[in-house]
This record gives structure tokens, sequence and C-alpha cells, in this order.
């Protein structure tokens, strides 16, 4: 039952940090929680929850640690940009181990003592995207040899960076997938429920009405990350809209794109009592533009759609006309341009005489080679590093070596190697037909 310490709501209902006492279940993260219980319940199978930011992948997990069989031991670790030997000191720590030089061996040999007391360990590792390659290639191996005591579950985004750390772990994955934002009415069941498990007065709840929970779903787009910006805010008591500030158009449709709020104190909901009626009030957004102000904008803007063609054919027929007197036949002309722009009248015989004396004069455009990249086109690259490194090119990470056939055009190029003992060797490598393999040690 939440408790009130010193004048603040605990725990708070639009807290950043995932809170599992305030968790409001939807139809989404329903389905994954479920998918994700499910999952671990197989042995030396590896779960990945990938999905958009901001829609509750972390909060899932912290349920699933609480959920988990009473014969697994759960940690879960926020941070996945480590080397092997880190991330199982770190997990060593918070399951309460004694430090150990070989914390990797250390781990395993935990691992094989719950399963010989019939029990298992289940890694929870978030933000898995920022794993480096080598760690998810360890990670996927530490599972499939544990012989069933060890899980792990990771979250991570699901884009490039995310897919090519599950590739790394291995191929034996249950892919749970959380997309899905609010609707409008989850976004209302989502507000109400987690201000009644914070046992939040209902002086304050009254500042959520109908009007304000359509404000906050169409200012969060239903994720719920975004909502709990702006909605500490008017927790806090700054102001939504008045009578003569039209924030909240009735008629806007619901999916309409609008910035989210950034607060500076949002993970900070302090509320004390002596100060809910002083709480301080954020600057009012400034009133969007009246229709008459909407109605001239487009037509301003439709008027300049039309006129900018009619423009250009104009102009286009000039240039026409000009070049076709240019071309005309100089046999039918009266006169010759001198230097000036003078004209100096002769007989029409001797213009004519004069014509078809002279030679054609043809200017060519001087000819210009297609840079050296365009006449080569990208060129295969091979990279190696002894032992191994974690190469970027251009600020682009390729993963881990050997790397073969990998396209770059000819010329200059950064590549960075990230070394297994901790070194970063940077060097500018010029690529050409004949330089396509690079080395570090």
């Amino acid at each position: 039952m939440p408790e009130r310490s010193r004048g603040c709501f605990t725990p708070d209902p639009f807290a950043i940090t995932p809170d599992p006492g305030v968790y409001v279940p939807r139809a989404a993260t329903q389905t994954a929680r479920k998918e994700l219980l499910r999952s671990v319940c197989t042995p030396a199978k590896t779960s990945a929850l990938i999905g958009p930011p901001g829609l509750g992948k972390t909060l899932l997990l912290h349920l699933l640690a609480e959920e988990a069989p009473e014969n697994m031991q759960a940690v879960y670790l926020p941070y996945a940009a480590l080397p092997p030997a880190d991330l199982c000191a770190w997990a060593l720590e918070l399951l309460g181990s004694p430090a150990a030089d070989d914390s990797i061996g250390a781990l395993q040999a935990l691992s094989r003592d719950l399963r010989e007391q019939g029990s298992s360990l289940l890694m929870l590792i978030d933000d898995a995207g920022a794993m480096p390659i080598a760690t998810a290639r360890w990670a996927g191996e530490f599972v499939q040899n544990s012989g069933g005591s060890m899980q792990l579950v990771i979250a991570a985004s699901d884009n490039a960076t995310g897919n090519r750390v599950i590739a790394a772990i291995g191929s034996n994955f249950d892919i749970v997938h959380l997309n899905d934002p609010m609707t409008e009415s989850e976004t209302c069941e989502y507000i109400d429920g987690r201000l009644a498990l914070a046992r939040v007065p209902d002086s304050i709840r009254a500042r959520f009405d109908d009007r304000t929970v359509r404000f906050l779903h169409r200012l969060s787009a239903g994720i719920p990350r975004r909502l709990h910006s702006a909605a500490v805010e008017i927790l806090q008591g700054a102001p939504v809209a008045t009578a003569d500030d039209h924030a909240i158009a009735p008629t806007a449709p619901i999916d309409a794109p609008v910035e989210p709020i950034e607060s500076e104190e949002a993970n900070d909901l302090s509320i004390p009592d002596r100060e809910l009626s002083t709480a301080p009030r954020l600057p009012r957004r400034a009133p969007p533009p009246s229709r008459w102000a909407i109605a001239l904008g487009a037509l301003l803007v439709a008027f300049v759609a039309v006129a900018i063609p009619v423009i250009r054919s104009i102009l286009s027929e000039a240039r026409q006309t000009s070049v076709s007197e240019l071309q005309a036949d100089p046999r039918e002309s009266s006169g010759a341009i001198m230097p000036g722009g003078s004209v100096a009248h002769q007989p029409l015989g001797e213009i004519r005489a004069a014509t078809r004396a002279a030679e054609p004069l043809i200017v060519e455009p001087p000819s210009v080679e297609p840079p050296l990249a365009e006449t080569l086109g990208p060129l295969a690259v091979q990279i190696n590093a002894s032992p191994w490194a974690n190469v970027e090119v251009d600020g682009i990470d390729l993963g881990a070596t050997p790397l073969a056939n990998i396209p770059l055009f000819a010329g200059a190029h950064l590549f960075r190697a990230r070394m297994p003992d901790g070194r970063v060797i940077e060097r500018t490598v010029e690529i050409d037909a004949e330089r396509r393999f690079v080395s570090f040690e």
C-alpha cells in the first residue's frame, strides 16, 4: 500500500524510473508479459523484447524479475556496454556473491551450483543495443553451454544496432514485440490507474479531467514516457488551459502531431502538502493562430503554388524567344552587332557575301572527367585485427573483425579500432584499387 513520506507521493504515479508498484496493464504490455514469462521457462532459450523507446520495455523486465518462477534467481542489469568480465562482476555483486579475480569463472560456478540445487540464473539486460559484439557472442555461448542453468532476456530497440546484437548472441531466440502505443481510452485508464495506485488525493486527481487527458494523449502520442513528462507538470500544479487560452481545440484530431513537453524537473515529483496551492506555474503557451489566420495562410500558399508555375512558363517562353532570335539566319539581317552593342548598317548584299565566306564556329564544352570514386565505384575492403577489434569506419560501427567485402569508395576514410585490451587506434587510410586491406595490431 503506498505511503505518504515527507509530503511526497510514494510511489510516484508518473515517475520516469519504472516502478512495478504502479503498473497499469494494457493489451500490448500484457501480451508481451505473458510471452516473456513463457519463454524464460524454456531451458537454454534467450528472449529479446524489442520495440520503440518509451513504450515500457524496462518496466516489463522489472515485472519479469518479480514474476519469475521460484526456482530462478533473477538479476537485472540496466547497462550493457561492458566487456564480459565487467558484466559478470556486476551481476555477481548484485547477487551478493563475493568479488573474484575471474568474474566469468565465478559466474559460471554460481550457475552450476544453482543447477545442482534445481534452480537457474535469470539475467535481464536492458538497453542491449549498446552491448559490444564480443560481449553478445560471449552471452550466447554462455547460455548454450550452461546446460539450462542460465536464462537470458534482453531489451533493445528494433533497429540495426539491436538486430546486430541479437544476431551475435545466436539463433536460439524468442522475439517478443512491444510496438503499439496506447489508445486514447488506454491513456485514460493508465492515468486513472496510476493516480489510484499512488493514493493521490481527489483534489489533485480532479486536475486530470477528460479534457486534460485528451490533451495529454495528443501530446504524448500514446507513448508512456512522453506522457509522464507532461503529466508530472500537471501533478505539480501547472495549468493546461483556461477559457482564454485555446490550447485544446475540442474538434482537433487526436492524431495531430504535437511536440512533447520537456521538463528539467521530470524526475522530481515531490509535492509537499503545504506547497500544493502555491506550486510553480509554467509559462503559458502562446495560443494557436485563429481560423482567419489559418485561412489566410492557406490562401497564400495556394497563390504561391499557382503563381510559381505561371512565372516559370513566362520566363521559359522569353528564353526560347531570345534563343530563336539569336539563331535566326544572319543573311536576312540588315545590320551587324558591333562591340558595345551598337549596330553598323551595311548593304544586304555585302552581309550575305560575308556570311557565305565565313566558316561556322563550333564551341564544344570542356570535358570534365568524373571523380575517381565514381569511375571506380565502391571497392571491396577487407579489415582485420590481431587478435580482434571492434571497427568503425567514418563513424559507422561495422562490428568485430574479421570484416570482408566492406564497400567503400576510393579516397580517405577514418578507421577506428577498439582493441580487446582497451586501446583505441585511429587511422586515416587512403583507399584505392590497390590498397584495400586494412589491419590493426
